[in-house]
Protein backbone atom coordinates (compact mmCIF):
# COMPACT_ATOMS: atom_id res chain seq x y z
CA UNK A 1 0.00 0.00 0.00
CA UNK A 2 1.38 3.35 -0.94
CA UNK A 3 1.52 6.00 1.92
CA UNK A 4 0.16 9.72 1.15
CA UNK A 5 3.61 11.21 1.90
CA UNK A 6 4.81 8.98 -1.13
CA UNK A 7 1.44 9.62 -3.45
CA UNK A 8 2.23 13.54 -2.77
CA UNK A 9 5.99 12.73 -3.77
CA UNK A 10 4.78 11.12 -6.72
CA UNK A 11 2.11 13.74 -8.04
CA UNK A 12 5.62 16.36 -7.16
CA UNK A 13 7.48 15.38 -9.51
CA UNK A 14 5.15 14.49 -11.92
CA UNK A 15 4.32 18.22 -11.32
CA UNK A 16 8.36 19.24 -11.76
CA UNK A 17 8.52 16.96 -15.02
CA UNK A 18 5.84 18.52 -16.56
CA UNK A 19 6.59 22.07 -15.88
CA UNK A 20 10.53 20.85 -17.16
CA UNK A 21 9.01 19.40 -20.25
CA UNK A 22 7.17 22.66 -21.04
CA UNK A 23 10.06 24.72 -20.50
CA UNK A 24 11.86 22.66 -22.65
CA UNK A 25 9.51 22.58 -24.84
CA UNK A 26 9.51 26.65 -24.89
CA UNK A 27 13.12 26.75 -25.22
CA UNK A 28 12.96 24.11 -27.90
CA UNK A 29 10.33 26.08 -29.93
CA UNK A 30 12.00 29.73 -29.71
CA UNK A 31 15.02 27.79 -30.77
CA UNK A 32 13.45 26.88 -33.90
CA UNK A 33 11.96 29.98 -34.62
CA UNK A 34 15.72 31.65 -34.50
CA UNK A 35 16.57 29.31 -37.05
CA UNK A 36 13.67 30.10 -39.83
CA UNK A 37 16.15 31.80 -42.29
CA UNK A 38 17.45 29.79 -44.84
CA UNK A 39 20.88 30.29 -45.38
CA UNK A 40 22.36 31.31 -48.96
CA UNK A 41 24.45 27.45 -48.58
CA UNK A 42 20.46 26.24 -48.43
CA UNK A 43 19.35 27.25 -51.76
CA UNK A 44 19.87 25.12 -55.09
CA UNK A 45 22.15 26.49 -57.70
CA UNK A 46 19.22 27.84 -59.96
CA UNK A 47 17.82 29.44 -56.89
CA UNK A 48 20.74 31.34 -56.15
CA UNK A 49 21.12 32.33 -60.34
CA UNK A 50 17.78 33.85 -60.14
CA UNK A 51 18.13 35.91 -56.50
CA UNK A 52 21.86 36.31 -57.28
CA UNK A 53 21.05 40.21 -56.67
CA UNK A 54 20.05 39.71 -52.88
CA UNK A 55 22.73 37.78 -52.13
CA UNK A 56 24.55 40.44 -50.01
CA UNK A 57 21.08 41.62 -48.30
CA UNK A 58 19.96 37.96 -48.13
CA UNK A 59 20.99 37.47 -44.08
CA UNK A 60 18.90 40.07 -43.60
CA UNK A 61 15.53 39.11 -45.28
CA UNK A 62 13.10 38.27 -42.39
CA UNK A 63 12.18 34.32 -42.93
CA UNK A 64 8.74 35.09 -44.52
CA UNK A 65 10.77 37.07 -46.93
CA UNK A 66 13.25 34.56 -47.90
CA UNK A 67 10.69 32.14 -48.14
CA UNK A 68 8.05 33.83 -50.70
CA UNK A 69 11.30 35.07 -52.92
CA UNK A 70 12.36 31.28 -52.43
CA UNK A 71 8.63 29.97 -53.58
CA UNK A 72 9.02 32.91 -56.18
CA UNK A 73 12.32 31.40 -57.58
CA UNK A 74 10.84 27.42 -58.11
CA UNK A 75 7.57 28.96 -59.66
CA UNK A 76 9.58 30.73 -62.49
CA UNK A 77 11.96 27.72 -62.55
CA UNK A 78 8.60 25.94 -63.85
CA UNK A 79 7.44 28.05 -66.11
CA UNK A 80 7.17 27.81 -69.40
CA UNK A 81 9.13 30.83 -71.76
CA UNK A 82 5.84 31.83 -72.72
CA UNK A 83 5.00 31.97 -69.13
CA UNK A 84 7.90 34.08 -68.21
CA UNK A 85 7.95 36.20 -71.16
CA UNK A 86 4.31 37.14 -69.95
CA UNK A 87 5.44 37.74 -66.00
CA UNK A 88 8.38 39.70 -67.25
CA UNK A 89 5.90 42.41 -69.11
CA UNK A 90 3.41 42.04 -66.18
CA UNK A 91 6.13 43.34 -63.89
CA UNK A 92 7.43 46.00 -66.53
CA UNK A 93 3.81 47.49 -66.32
CA UNK A 94 3.48 47.66 -62.74
CA UNK A 95 6.63 49.29 -62.56
CA UNK A 96 6.12 52.01 -64.76
CA UNK A 97 2.37 52.62 -62.58
CA UNK A 98 1.80 55.55 -60.80
CA UNK A 99 2.92 54.98 -56.94
CA UNK A 100 -0.93 55.53 -56.30
CA UNK A 101 -1.99 52.72 -58.60
CA UNK A 102 0.81 50.53 -57.26
CA UNK A 103 -0.32 51.23 -53.99
CA UNK A 104 -3.82 50.10 -54.77
CA UNK A 105 -2.85 46.67 -56.52
CA UNK A 106 -0.93 46.10 -53.21
CA UNK A 107 -3.73 46.68 -51.45
CA UNK A 108 -6.17 44.44 -53.00
CA UNK A 109 -2.78 41.53 -53.10
CA UNK A 110 -2.74 41.69 -49.78
CA UNK A 111 -7.02 41.49 -49.20
CA UNK A 112 -6.89 38.58 -50.97
CA UNK A 113 -4.47 37.05 -49.45
CA UNK A 114 -6.46 37.49 -46.41
CA UNK A 115 -9.27 35.52 -48.24
CA UNK A 116 -9.36 31.78 -47.40
CA UNK A 117 -8.33 29.48 -49.93
CA UNK A 118 -11.64 27.99 -51.27
CA UNK A 119 -12.78 31.20 -51.59
CA UNK A 120 -9.34 32.64 -53.26
CA UNK A 121 -9.69 29.63 -55.80
CA UNK A 122 -13.51 30.33 -56.30
CA UNK A 123 -12.27 33.77 -57.35
CA UNK A 124 -9.33 32.66 -59.84
CA UNK A 125 -11.82 30.61 -61.40
CA UNK A 126 -14.27 33.37 -61.68
CA UNK A 127 -11.69 35.51 -63.02
CA UNK A 128 -10.03 32.75 -65.21
CA UNK A 129 -13.77 32.84 -67.38
CA UNK A 130 -14.14 36.30 -67.29
CA UNK A 131 -10.77 36.56 -69.28
CA UNK A 132 -12.08 34.00 -71.47
CA UNK A 133 -15.01 36.50 -72.60
CA UNK A 134 -15.16 37.82 -75.38
CA UNK A 135 -14.16 41.65 -75.16
CA UNK A 136 -17.38 43.20 -75.98
CA UNK A 137 -19.45 40.76 -73.20
CA UNK A 138 -16.54 41.96 -70.31
CA UNK A 139 -17.02 45.52 -71.43
CA UNK A 140 -20.61 45.00 -71.04
CA UNK A 141 -19.97 43.04 -67.52
CA UNK A 142 -17.82 45.87 -66.79
CA UNK A 143 -20.50 48.75 -67.50
CA UNK A 144 -23.21 46.40 -66.22
CA UNK A 145 -21.06 46.87 -62.61
CA UNK A 146 -20.46 50.28 -63.09
CA UNK A 147 -23.98 51.37 -63.30
CA UNK A 148 -25.05 49.49 -60.21
CA UNK A 149 -21.85 50.99 -58.55
CA UNK A 150 -23.20 54.38 -59.70
CA UNK A 151 -26.70 53.49 -58.26
CA UNK A 152 -25.80 52.36 -54.93
CA UNK A 153 -23.71 55.65 -54.29
CA UNK A 154 -20.59 54.27 -54.41
CA UNK A 155 -17.16 55.46 -55.74
CA UNK A 156 -14.64 53.46 -57.93
CA UNK A 157 -12.30 51.71 -55.93
CA UNK A 158 -9.38 53.31 -57.03
CA UNK A 159 -10.94 56.82 -56.40
CA UNK A 160 -11.35 55.51 -52.42
CA UNK A 161 -9.39 56.49 -49.64
CA UNK A 162 -6.17 54.50 -49.30
CA UNK A 163 -7.74 53.03 -45.90
CA UNK A 164 -10.65 51.17 -47.55
CA UNK A 165 -11.08 49.05 -50.45
CA UNK A 166 -14.48 47.97 -51.57
CA UNK A 167 -14.14 44.19 -52.08
CA UNK A 168 -15.12 42.99 -55.56
CA UNK A 169 -18.54 42.47 -56.74
CA UNK A 170 -18.51 39.04 -59.05
CA UNK A 171 -21.25 37.41 -61.20
CA UNK A 172 -21.46 33.95 -60.18
CA UNK A 173 -19.90 31.86 -62.12
CA UNK A 174 -22.81 30.23 -63.67
CA UNK A 175 -24.37 33.84 -63.88
CA UNK A 176 -25.66 34.38 -67.72
CA UNK A 177 -23.63 36.90 -69.62
CA UNK A 178 -25.68 39.93 -69.96
CA UNK A 179 -27.43 40.76 -73.31
CA UNK A 180 -25.79 42.85 -75.88
CA UNK A 181 -27.67 44.85 -78.35
CA UNK A 182 -24.69 44.27 -81.01
CA UNK A 183 -21.20 43.92 -80.47
CA UNK A 184 -18.99 46.59 -81.71
CA UNK A 185 -17.33 45.53 -84.67
CA UNK A 186 -14.23 47.71 -84.50
CA UNK A 187 -11.33 46.02 -83.28
CA UNK A 188 -9.32 47.74 -80.24
CA UNK A 189 -5.76 46.62 -79.62
CA UNK A 190 -4.82 46.54 -76.39
CA UNK A 191 -2.14 48.95 -75.76
CA UNK A 192 2.02 46.94 -75.67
Amino acid sequence: MISTEQQSSGTGVRRVGAIALLLLSLLYSGLAMGQDSIAWSELTEEEQGLLRQLEQQWSGLTPERQERLRRGATRWQQMAPEERIEAQRQQRLFQEMPPEQRELINRRFLQFNDVPLGQQQRLQEIQRQFRGLPPAQREALRQRFENQRIQRGQQRPDAQSPTRVAPPRVAPPNAAPPRLERPNTQRVNPPR
